[in-house]
């Protein structure tokens, strides 16, 4: 009887391990999603190639010391990095 409930209860944890797994590569999904939609803003707005406007999301991200997914979402907000408002 012990040896089923031991199975049982590992059973339990491989399960909700894999659903956390899971809910994590959905999140990471999402945010790389928001990441690509923020590239395409700066491509269009600036003529850059995927490469430079990686370069331009990734070094801003570095020089603000923020989450490139937060600065994208930003991008997306506004259009720009520029968080002055349009002053």
């Amino acid at each position: 009887m012990i040896s089923l409930l031991g199975a049982m209860a590992t059973a339990m944890l491989l399960a909700d391990r894999e659903e956390g797994r899971a809910e994590s590569l959905e999140r990471a999904l999402r945010t790389s999603r928001r990441i690509g939609m923020a590239l395409g803003i700066l491509m269009a707005t600036t003529q850059a190639t995927p490469d430079d406007a990686w370069e331009l999301l990734s070094r801003e991200s570095m020089n603000r010391n923020i989450r490139v997914s937060t600065l994208a979402e930003q991008v997306i907000t506004t259009g720009t990095f520029d968080t002055r408002g349009g002053d």
